[in-house]
Formats: structure tokens, sequence, C-alpha cells
């Protein structure tokens, strides 16, 4: 799992440019009161610069964020300074995730899960947010489908332009260890007309929707759905992502 990011966090806000956090927050609010959990505190864990959290924090949560890179959270930082708000920072890793009281809602979004390179490591990440989650209360995080490691990233190369900001994406998976390397090369645009490279290498596990479920049981979670997009449409052979809704008894 990195660490750190090595290249400056705002160029990750220039890749997500496309993301409509609202809805997935929305999506996040509504499957918790479908569930009948009606939540007031709210973690969002990988939470990158923190795009979810002040989406959250938006709609009246006490927000606690939690990251494991400083430069993502520095971000997050000036964002709350500018806006007044009151999130929770702390720098940690997942897999240690150690919180002050429990939350009623979890959200781990944009494949956050992912970047966990085992099952044990997976595993220790579902027990931290069980053990911090309030009785009755929900998980809700997105994960990428086999389907779209072997036929979206497999070995392609891709090119993203936003902001000034250009990336060469180039993608390698391996389909025997379930393993993909994203080897990322920004390029970003300086006053004089010069640019400035960052180069970045990333790496993600493929994980199926059976060996997810499977572990968040022997965690203790209750399973409440797995959907393919904030429709609760069902998983399908050529879906993307696979949003899986886990509850704590209580």
């Amino acid at each position: 799992m990195s660490s750190l990011y090595s290249y400056p966090a705002e160029f990750y806000d220039a890749l997500q440019s496309g993301v409509d956090y609202r809805a997935y927050c929305d999506f996040a609010i509504k499957i918790a009161e479908k569930f009948n959990m009606r939540p007031k505190t709210a973690l969002d864990l990988a939470c990158g610069t923190g795009a979810i959290a002040m989406e959250l924090d938006k709609m009246s949560l006490d927000v606690t964020a939690v990251d494991i890179s400083d430069e993502m959270l520095c971000v997050l930082y000036e964002r709350i300074r500018k806006s007044g708000s009151d999130i929770l920072v702390l720098c940690q890793d997942m897999r240690e995730l150690d919180l002050n009281d429990t939350v009623d809602m979890a959200v781990c979004a944009l494949d956050g899960m992912n970047y966990l390179l085992d099952t044990k490591s997976l595993k220790k990440a579902l027990e931290r947010v069980y053990l911090f989650l309030s009785p009755g209360g929900v998980f809700i995080f997105d994960m990428n489908t086999e389907y779209k490691f072997r036929n979206i990233y497999g070995c392609r190369d891709y090119v993203l332009e936003n902001d000034g900001v250009l990336c060469a994406w180039q993608n390698n998976y391996n389909p025997k260890t379930k393993k993909c390397d994203f080897i990322l090369s920004f390029f970003e645009e300086c006053p004089d007309g010069r640019y400035q490279r960052f180069d970045e290498i990333q790496t993600e596990r493929c994980y199926s929707k059976k060996t997810v479920l499977r572990l968040a049981r022997e965690v203790g979670f209750e399973e409440c759905g797995v959907y393919s997009d904030f429709d609760y449409s069902e998983v399908g052979d050529e879906s993307e992502r696979m949003y899986f809704v886990l509850r704590k008894k209580g």
C-alpha cells in the first residue's frame, strides 16, 4: 500500500474533476437510512484531499477524515481553514485506524480499498472499521471489478489533461497476482513555459465480490447489498465498480 504520493496533491483533484462527490454522499446517506441508520457522525476513510468529507460536512454530519498521505491532508487542511468547518483530520493507515469515538457511518470512496494488496490487510482494515462503528452503523465503499482491471486498465495506456496538468498513465495488470501497477507521469506547465515532471507508481489489487463478503462476514459484518451504481443496480459481468454496503450488528 502506497504511503505517500510523490506528486503534488492538487494533481489528484485535477484527475478526479469528473467525480460527482455530492451524488456519492447522497447515496451513502440514503443507503444508511434504508437500513435504519440516520447518521449523525461519519468517517471518510482514505479521504485524499477531502472532497467527500467536505460534502458530508455540508450535510451537517460530524465528520472525521483519515488518510495516510500528509500531502493530501495538507490540501484538506487548507479547505477546512477557508470554509470554517470543524472536520477532524487524522493521518493514519486504515489498517491501524484509531478513533476517539464510534461513528454511525463510514465511507471509503474511489477504490481506496483496492490499495490493500493482500487479504490480510483488507481484513485488518475491515476489522478496524467494524470496531469504530456504532451498533447498527454502516460501512459503504467501492472497489474496482475484475472486468475493469482486465478490460479498462489491462495493459493499456492513457493520456489525461485537465487544468494545466497532463498525465501519461500506463497500466500493467497481472491476472495471476491480481495486481495492477499504475505508472503515472505528470507534467505541469510552469509560468516560463517549461514543464515540470513528477513520476509515481501505484498498485491496486483486484478482489472478487465473494472474497470481500467472506472477509466481511468473518469480521462480523452483515451484508446489506452490493451494487454497481447509485441506482442500486446489480453487479453484472461488465460492471466497473462494486459498491459494498455492510452493517455492524446492533
